[in-house]
């Protein structure tokens, strides 16, 4: 049973980069996507990057303190390899898809 799950988790992480590739792949015009990127300022988007990071932080401990109040304890690492792709999917998708995959 171990090997059908790790290829189940192996299989969920994957769907994050799929969702992805789907949604870039269904635009109609994929070379304005790249060109926005190009000509991005790198300076406002390094300052959003820097300031999101404690905001991340912020939400790993949330759900650790909420795994340890139901008795779970889960190492930062693994927690935050819980929330992170939680959070990408829950960009990409409506709903809250993002909050399931992390349970």
């Amino acid at each position: 049973m171990k090997g059908g799950s790790n290829w189940l988790r192996f299989l969920v992480r994957l769907t994050g980069p799929a969702l992805l590739i789907l949604v870039i792949w269904s635009l109609d015009d994929r070379a304005a996507l790249w060109e926005a990127v190009r000509h991005a300022s790198w300076p406002p988007l390094a300052a959003a990057i820097a300031l999101i990071i404690p905001v991340i932080h912020l939400k790993v401990a949330r759900w650790r303190g909420l795994l340890a109040a139901r008795g779970f304890a889960y190492p930062l690492r693994r927690t935050y390899a819980a929330v992170l792709p939680s959070l990408y999917l829950g960009m990409l998708t409506l709903g809250r898809v993002g909050d399931a995959l992390r349970i």
